[in-house]
């Protein structure tokens, strides 16, 4: 409900110190993102992703090539939202709560921002801006503690122009991203 949900299990929580759930936690996040990577390395391989590159590209093109758009569309979000939805759950499972209020249109804004500082054109894009972005919010969280005329307030005000500022800079200097999609073979023809 709009309250949340309290009491999720997370594996072995109970069994395992507070710092061995946290390493295995960790190594089964690891895993798991890197079978999502590979699902969807394969998943670009393959003659859907093909296609959803195609529709990406120009949409009138792929549907005169004989793709269906809508139908192409539709699961192309729903496969985003599963991998989102595992995402999600496995929030549950670490936190063992989660609740709607928990993802602020700030988190949206985030993940956005690593996405796009990133490059939307590969994967390993989307993972390069959100080091980036984690790596600046991470990096300036103490500087109260540097800067004592700032108070916490401030702070996280400066934080966010920061975030905002990389975002300025990259799509100026690099408008797709850091790690921009790879020329396809016919495009250097």
């Amino acid at each position: 409900g709009t309250d949340g949900i309290s009491g999720i299990p997370g594996p072995w929580r109970g069994e395992l110190s507070p710092y061995h759930f946290n390493m295995l936690f960790a190594a089964l996040m690891v895993a798991l993102v890197g079978l999502v990577w590979w699902l969807t390395t394969n998943l670009r391989k393959s003659p859907m992703g093909r296609a959803l590159r195609a529709l990406s590209d120009d949409e009138t093109a792929a549907a005169v090539a004989g793709k269906p758009v809508r139908r192409m569309k539709v699961q192309a979000f729903a496969l985003g939202s599963a991998v989102i939805g595992f995402g999600g759950a496995l929030y549950g499972h670490y936190f063992s709560y989660i609740a709607p209020d928990l993802f602020r249109p700030l988190i949206s804004i985030y993940i956005f921002l690593a996405v796009t500082a990133g490059g939307t054109g590969r994967p390993s894009g989307a993972v390069l801006g959100a080091v980036v972005v984690i790596f600046i919010l991470e990096g300036t969280r103490y500087f109260g503690d540097v800067i004592p005329v700032l108070s916490g307030v401030k702070m996280a005000a400066l934080r966010e122009m920061l975030v905002g500022t990389l975002l300025v800079v990259i799509m100026r200097l690099r408008p797709e991203g850091i790690l921009p999609a790879r020329p396809t073979a016919r495009a250097n023809l």
